[in-house]
């Protein structure tokens, strides 16, 4: 368990009159605890859930196919597990509850996440619990990133930033969208991340589609390449986009170029508390559309 956000939780949650708060999708079962539940994101009914009480206590609630690996990572942490194809998820949540001495307390859940299904399950087994919304407080304090979350994100952004430029420099033109994305992430992997999301490689005319991913295409002198990736471990993920072009770049490349960092430095020093967004948007939307001819 993070030690840090544990104790912003237990702040929080005396703030808001709340005696537990159960987190119960991947992102925040992350935020709180370091690391994901490989299968949560893919299988949504494989329920897993992140219980904080106001005194600080925790404990862990997965389906039986990741309680080993969960309890490898826990440390003492209490982990149960239900039975995937024998219990009830919601029920198995309850039971967890009522043993934590919350059978008749407010809780707070992502009411966001939780299924309909799940949700009335769960109230149905706890008739004496308030459920209240936790979406809000969790998003809250999930902006103000600790120093261990910097580092880390920042890691996880240079093995995308290096992926995606050892790749982009071995191919050439003749080779394939997929030669692309086979060394890109060949070098995500040999970099440290776990796992990788939204791989997005786009050339030539599909180039302006946004989100796609590699095809066959052959690259041709003069194409641009779009490349996108979000390298991914510890339930984290950051994404870094480049991109470049098959052969020499054009005269007016340096200028859109120096456009663009002018504008991001102008973005940074615009950031500040009670800024509003939508005007500094405007203003610097004005000022690219002026700087580049």
């Amino acid at each position: 368990m993070r030690s840090e956000i544990v104790a912003r939780l237990t702040k929080a949650m005396t703030s808001e009159g709340i005696d537990a708060l159960v987190a119960v999708s991947p992102e925040n079962f992350a935020y709180i605890t370091g690391f994901a539940v490989p299968s949560q994101s893919l299988m949504r009914w494989r329920h897993a859930a992140c219980i904080v009480t106001a005194a600080g206590r925790c404990a862990l609630l997965v389906v039986d196919m990741e309680e080993s690996t969960t309890r490898a990572k826990a440390g003492a942490v209490e982990v149960r597990s239900w039975g995937e194809f024998t219990d009830k998820p919601m029920a198995a949540l309850a039971a967890l509850l009522t043993d934590l001495g919350l059978a008749s307390s407010r809780i707070g859940t992502e009411l966001d996440y939780l299924p309909a299904r799940a949700f009335a399950d769960l109230t149905a087994s706890l008739p004496r619990v308030t459920l209240v919304p936790a979406d809000e407080l969790l998003g809250r304090l999930r902006q103000i990133k600790t120093a261990e979350e910097v580092e880390h994100l920042g890691h996880l952004s240079r093995i995308a930033d290096r992926s995606i430029g050892e790749a982009l420099r071995a191919v050439h033109a003749g080779s394939s969208e997929m030669d692309i994305a086979a060394r890109l992430t060949r070098g995500i992997f040999e970099q440290g991340a776990e796992n990788f999301k939204l791989l997005i490689v786009a050339t030539g005319e599909r180039s302006v589609f946004p989100n796609v991913g590699p095809t066959d295409r052959r690259l041709r002198a003069g194409d641009i390449c779009r490349v996108e990736i979000f390298s991914v471990s510890n339930g984290y993920h950051a994404g870094v986009c480049r991109t470049a072009r098959v052969g020499p770049a054009p005269p007016h490349a340096e200028a859109i170029w120096r456009n663009l960092i002018e504008c991001k430095y102008l973005t940074l020093g615009m950031i500040k508390p009670g800024a509003s967004s939508a005007t500094r948007s405007v203003t610097l939307s004005a000022y690219a559309a002026a700087n580049v001819t």
